[in-house]
């Protein structure tokens, strides 16, 4: 096994290199090649409850665009910093997107209506 240099220097990272290569089988028959793949074949779909497929129309399929990226980004329980923080600072920015409307609608019925 051919090791860098500065990651002896670095015990902790060799341990991380060695339990990442655990969990994707490295070097084995169905090595996970990417990070949304599964390595126990097909992914299974997700039930959905009566609930959520009530409100993902009102709510103009937004739920299904998320729990389809989480589904890609969680692959076998497992996940990746790096899409993960990508994923939830969408989010975030989505939903101030959404609280700036929110409130410009919430003052303009308050001193109009009132």
């Amino acid at each position: 096994m051919y090791v860098h240099l500065h990651l002896v220097k670095q015990p902790s990272k060799l341990c991380f290199l060695g339990r990442n290569r655990f969990l994707n089988f490295h070097g084995q028959y169905g090595a996970r090649l990417s990070a949304k793949q599964s390595i126990h074949g097909r992914k299974k779909e997700i039930s959905r409850t009566y609930l959520f497929k009530i409100l993902s129309p009102i709510l103009f399929s937004a739920p299904n665009v998320h729990l389809k990226t989480m589904t890609e980004i969680w692959a076998d329980q497992l996940t990746i910093k790096v899409p993960w923080n990508e994923f939830f600072t969408k989010l975030n920015d989505e939903w101030q997107g959404h609280t700036v409307y929110v409130v410009f609608l919430l003052v303009y019925f308050i001193s109009f209506h009132f």
